[in-house]
């Protein structure tokens, strides 16, 4: 929809996915989309599949990609709406960073770092020989497991939980070329105020001026449904009707 190529990361395996009729249908519309797609296995505790789901797409480098293609991180529920926004990266930085000051620079947000394939492998310490599922055990085991261990259950959940932002920041701000060959776009607001977000999300909105949605969620839920359908209808009438119709074979 704005000139990307998706390509999806799943947790777990096919066999999982097709165990589950809802999350089977899923899978057939992803291939009959022809979206590209890869699942990145089961993790054993005391890692979580969030903490998977998450982390995962810092490793996507670890696939046999090109190493000049370019790969800019999102979230499933965090969905583009202004084309031109997306336009706008400086290919001749080592990083580009939308919403740099999420965090007041102390931390970037995973949505959206983007790099090439090569400059990826370069910060996560990857190969591209398609093991993306031992390349993340090898990261949490180094990185995570150190700070989950002494902590109590809540402490330990909380780090899983900003793992993905907190560690990849860590990593990239070693870098000799961060931050002076870094791309910084900066936003207004926390949430951004040019973000339909489901934090406080409006009775109405003007979509040509919103950038993006952090969607309501679940959205199954009928009074998240609502302000998702309105949402939907403004976008993509066709993407509409296949949602409703899966809400109608599966909520």
């Amino acid at each position: 929809r704005i000139g990307y190529e998706p390509y999806l990361l799943l947790v777990e395996d096919e066999a999982h996915w097709r165990s589950i009729p809802r999350s089977s249908y899923v899978l057939d519309q992803i291939r009959q989309f022809a979206f590209q797609h890869a699942f990145i296995g089961h993790i054993l505790e005391p890692y979580l599949m969030s903490t998977a789901a998450q982390s995962c797409r810092q490793h996507a480098a670890a696939l046999p990609f090109d190493p000049d293609n370019y790969l800019l991180l999102a979230d499933a529920d965090l969905w583009p709406l202004k084309v031109d926004f997306y336009h706008q990266i400086d290919f001749s930085r080592k990083m580009v960073f939308f919403y740099a000051n999420a965090y007041n620079y102390g931390y970037h947000c995973t949505c959206h770092m983007g790099a090439t394939v090569a400059t990826w492998r370069e910060v996560m310490g990857l190969i591209g020989n398609g093991d993306l599922h031992g390349q993340l055990l090898q990261t949490f085991d180094r990185d995570l497991k150190p700070m989950m261990e002494g902590k109590i259950p809540s402490e330990a959940s909380w780090a899983q939980w900003n793992f993905d932002e907190w560690n990849t920041s860590r990593l990239i701000k070693q870098q000799p070329w961060y931050p002076a060959q870094c791309q910084m776009i900066e936003r207004h607001g926390i949430p951004p105020s040019d973000r339909l977000d489901r934090s406080c999300w409006p009775r109405s909105w003007d979509i040509s001026r919103m950038i993006d949605s952090h969607i309501v969620r679940p959205a199954h839920w009928p009074q998240h449904w609502v302000r998702l359908c309105t949402l939907l209808e403004q976008v993509d009438r066709e993407i509409a009707q296949w949602s409703h119709d899966y809400h109608d074979k599966y909520a």
